[in-house]
C-alpha cells in the first residue's frame, strides 16, 4: 500500500497507493491515485494526480491534479488544471495551468527577492493561468499572467496581475 522511490524509476499504467513518496526522477505512464504524495526532484504524469495531499518540490509535469492540500514549489506544467481546498505554489521559474481552483490560493515566489539577485536581474516568476478562482487568492513576488476572480485578492510585495481582476483587492 506504500510505493516509495529513491533514484530514478518509471511505471506504466495507474499507481495507486495509500502513500506515494517520490526523491529523484519519476515517470509515471497513468494515472496517480493515493492518500498522500511526496515527490522531491522530478516527476513527470502522463495522466491525472487524485489524492489527499500532494506535496512537491522541483519539477512537475502533469494532466491534472486534484487534491484537498495541494504543495508545489519549483516549476510546474499541469495541462488541464489545479484543484483543491488549500493550495499553495512557491514558484521558482516560469510555471503554467490553464485553472487553478480552490478555497484559498497562495502564489508566491520561492525564495524572496534580494539585492543580489536584483542585481543579477532574475526575472520575477510567472505563472501562466487561463483563470484562478478562490474565496482568498494572494499573490507575492511573482506575475500571475490571467484572470482572478476571488472574494478577496491579496497583492504582496512585487506581486502583480497581467489579466482581469474581480473582487476586491487589497494591496500591501
Amino acid at each position: 500500500d506504500e510505493v516509495k522511490v529513491s533514484g530514478s524509476a518509471s511505471f506504466r499504467g495507474r499507481v495507486s497507493a495509500r502513500l506515494l513518496s517520490l526523491a529523484g526522477s519519476a515517470k509515471i505512464h497513468g494515472d496517480v491515485k493515493a492518500g498522500t504524495v511526496k515527490a522531491a526532484g522530478s516527476l513527470s504524469l502522463d495522466g491525472a494526480l487524485e489524492a489527499d495531499s500532494v506535496r512537491v518540490a522541483g519539477a512537475l509535469r502533469a494532466e491534472s491534479i486534484r487534491a484537498a492540500v495541494v504543495k508545489l514549489s519549483g516549476s510546474f506544467n499541469v495541462g488541464k488544471g489545479i484543484e483543491g481546498e488549500s493550495i499553495e505554489l512557491r514558484l521558482s521559474n516560469n510555471s503554467s495551468a490553464p485553472i487553478v481552483k480552490g478555497e484559498r490560493v497562495s502564489i508566491g515566489a520561492e525564495e524572496k527577492p534580494s539585492i543580489l539577485k536584483l542585481l543579477r536581474r532574475r526575472r520575477t516568476p510567472e505563472l501562466r493561468v487561463g483563470r484562478v478562482e478562490a474565496k482568498v487568492v494572494s499573490i507575492e513576488d511573482v506575475v500571475v499572467k490571467g484572470d482572478v476572480k476571488a472574494e478577496k485578492v491579496e497583492l504582496l510585495g512585487s506581486g502583480r496581475i497581467d489579466g482581469s481582476v474581480e473582487g476586491e483587492v487589497v494591496k500591501r
